[in-house]
């Protein structure tokens, strides 16, 4: 992971973790709003056989958006903890 350096010409610690923080809240509205679009079996039974493609490829929806909430929490933890 690639921290940035805090230093006075550059971005203060605080202001790289409040917008981290308002990144992560944005990532949770958008993890709401993918598992709101689950796929339903109603919706698919005319032709059954695409509903285990429909399940995975949301599956694999989630997991990216997961995958970024957790890369993010990560960094701004790690840049929270600079200098301490």
């Amino acid at each position: 992971m690639t921290l940035p350096t805090i230093h006075l010409n550059g971005s203060s610690q605080e202001s790289l973790v409040h917008d981290a923080r308002t990144a992560y809240s944005a990532l949770l509205d958008a993890a709401d709003a993918l598992s709101r679009m689950h796929p339903h079996r109603r919706d698919y039974y005319t032709a059954p056989d695409t509903w285990d493609a429909a399940t995975s490829e949301h599956a694999a929806r989630i997991e990216a958006v997961q995958g970024i909430m957790d890369s993010v929490s990560e960094w701004a933890l790690a840049v929270q903890n600079l200098n301490s």
